[in-house]
């Protein structure tokens, strides 16, 4: 017999004593205990919590009230799929967290929790702010950055074999033309300098190479050229490199 409030020596609670429609479907929270791995399959429209040692997606979730999902044990909580790639989606809140930090202590933060982002969130990764320290290992698919990372990559690079008319390989490079005197070539770009400010740096796999730039500097190409340093005459050369610095 469950009883609410205080026990009376001659009180116990009956349906009596709930006045009708106090309490709701909503109003209704489900806690369930378990030492081994709960099945999450469905839809969770109203307040649970489940106190598990694991977890696993047996089907797609979808969280509509509030699910909280937490363990007891100092140990990370871990959310797994079967063998199948399930979905977690909804306009719900979704908890994940230990109960316990240690055996005195409660979790208060974040610090010292891991996990892997979903696609969806890796995608908009920028709505997270400013990230200070750390090391990014991930793929920077674009050639314009913003602030001091600006600075510090390069813009453009390039190999051309000129004696071919080949590039063996390059970074935002749409082409490289071969121009019609000797030892002169220009790279142009896919993506656009802001400004003809930039910095260039060229070089060639020849110690009587000098790879200088020809002054026709623009924000989509550069035009570059190979003299000989004994005698001053351009000459075409299998081995050169060009890479660019600036805005």
């Amino acid at each position: 017999m469950a009883y609410l409030g205080r026990r009376g020596t001659l009180a116990p609670l009956t349906s009596a004593d709930i006045p009708a429609g106090i309490v709701e479907g909503t109003d209704v929270a489900f806690l369930e205990n378990s030492s081994g791995t709960q099945n999450l399959s469905g839809t969770y429209s109203t307040e649970r919590m489940y106190l598990n040692d694991s977890y696993t997606l047996t089907g797609d979730v979808t969280v509509t009230g509030h699910l909280a999902l937490g363990s007891i044990a100092d140990e990370d909580i871990v959310i797994t799929q079967d063998s199948t790639e399930r979905t977690i989606t909804g306009s719900g809140t979704l908890d994940a967290g230990n109960v316990l930090q240690d055996t005195n202590t409660h979790r208060t933060d974040l610090t010292g929790m891991t996990g892997v982002l979903a696609n969806s969130v890796q995608d908009n990764v920028t709505r997270l702010g400013t990230v200070a320290t750390g090391t990014f290992n991930g793929t920077l698919d674009s050639t314009t950055f913003s602030g001091d990372a600006g600075q510090k990559t390069a813009k453009v690079w390039v190999r051309y074999d000129q004696g071919n008319n080949s590039v063996l390989d390059s970074f935002n490079v749409s082409s490289v033309t071969d121009e019609s005197t000797a030892g002169m070539f220009t790279t142009n770009f896919i993506s656009h300098m802001l400004n003809d400010d930039y910095c260039v740096v060229g070089m060639s796999q020849d110690n009587s190479c000098m790879t200088t730039v020809n002054g026709n500097v623009t924000t989509t190409s550069v035009k570059v050229y190979n003299i000989h340093t004994s005698n001053n005459n351009p000459y075409d050369r299998a081995f050169n490199c060009v890479l660019v610095f600036g805005d």
